[in-house]
């Protein structure tokens, strides 16, 4: 059996468990935010424990980024985001292979 393959990722600003992110141009990974320019509009995938990097540079988030399924309750959206927006990210992460459902 072949061994799943693994990337680090560097984490920047504080991020709380099921955020959506985005890797940046810097290469660092930030909350997903839909009215941003940098990048972090597009949902690149669902953060799944809290990873607090506003002091340092962290490399032990788990990240899911493709062929997962995620309960929609437990998504932790920006306070400000729209429907409109947070379907829009919903899209994105599906055709990421990450499937967001209607969880209990």
């Amino acid at each position: 059996m072949r061994k799943p393959k693994t990337t680090k990722l560097k984490l920047k600003s504080n991020r709380a468990a099921a955020k959506r992110f985005k890797v940046t141009a810097t290469g660092k990974v930030k909350q997903f935010d839909p009215s941003a320019e940098d990048g972090t509009q597009v949902a690149a995938g669902v953060l799944l424990q809290p990873c607090d990097a506003s002091a340092a540079d962290r490399t032990d988030g788990l990240l899911v980024t493709r062929h997962a399924i995620v309960s929609d309750h437990a998504l932790a959206w920006p306070e400000a985001i729209t429907s409109a927006e947070q379907l829009a990210a919903i899209a994105q992460l599906k055709a990421l292979g990450v499937l967001v459902r209607q969880g209990v």
